[in-house]
C-alpha cells in the first residue's frame, strides 16, 4: 500500500480574527531565446509565422491559468462566506453551495467549474478536504428518499426514469442514476 500526498490548491487561514484565502500559484512567465526573438522581429518568414503561433499558444496557457486560479480563487472565497463556523470548527454544518450558483455568479460555463473542482483540495483550518466536499446538491436527500419511497409503494414496478421524471414535476432534480442507487439503498428495486 503506497502513500498519496495531497497538495492542496486552495489554502484558508484564521489570522487576527481575519480569514486569508490563497490558492496555488504556479508562477509561469514566458521567456523567448534572443535568436527567436530576431526571428520574430524580422521579416515575414516561415520560421516567424511558426514562432508567433507558439508564442500565441503560450499565451493562451498562461491566461488560461490566470482564469483557473481566479476561479480557484472565488470558489475558496464563497466557502468562506458560506462556512465560517464549520471552518473555526464551531459546527459540523456545511452551507453547500452548487457549481451552476458559482457557474451563474461567475458568468462562466457550468463545465470550467467542474475542471476547476475536479481533483482539488482545499487547505483549511478545519482540515483538508477535497473540493467537492463543500459542493452538494441542496435538496434534502432524506426528504427524496421517502418521496422515492412512496413514488414506489404506489407502483412498485416503476421504471427509475419515470421516477426521476416525477421527482423533476416536484422541483427536485435527480438523474435517473442517481433515483437507481438511491432505490437500492432503501431497498426497494424494481421487480424484474
Amino acid at each position: 500500500r503506497s502513500l498519496r500526498y495531497i497538495e492542496p490548491d486552495i489554502f484558508i487561514e484564521f489570522v487576527k480574527e481575519k480569514f486569508i484565502v490563497n490558492v496555488k500559484r504556479y508562477g509561469l512567465v514566458i521567456n523567448v531565446d534572443e535568436s527567436y526573438e530576431k526571428i520574430i522581429a524580422g521579416e515575414s518568414s516561415e520560421a516567424k509565422k511558426y514562432l508567433e503561433a507558439k508564442l500565441d499558444e503560450a499565451n493562451y496557457y498562461l491566461s488560461a491559468m490566470e482564469r483557473r486560479e481566479n476561479t480557484l480563487l472565488f470558489i475558496g472565497r464563497e466557502i468562506v462566506q458560506r462556512n465560517p463556523g464549520f471552518l473555526l470548527g464551531r459546527t459540523k454544518k456545511i452551507n453547500l453551495m452548487t457549481m451552476t450558483e458559482v457557474s451563474d455568479f461567475m458568468e462562466v460555463n457550468l463545465s470550467t467549474i467542474s475542471r476547476a473542482v475536479n481533483g482539488k483540495y482545499i487547505l483549511t483550518p478545519a482540515g483538508t478536504f477535497p473540493l467537492r466536499y463543500f459542493f452538494g446538491n441542496k435538496m434534502n436527500k432524506e426528504e427524496i428518499l421517502s418521496t422515492i419511497a412512496e413514488i414506489i409503494k404506489n407502483n412498485p414496478k416503476i421504471s427509475d426514469s419515470k421516477i426521476s421524471k416525477q421527482l423533476n414535476q416536484k422541483g427536485m432534480k435527480v438523474a435517473r442514476r442517481t433515483v437507481n442507487k438511491y432505490r437500492k439503498s432503501i431497498g426497494m428495486e424494481k421487480n424484474k
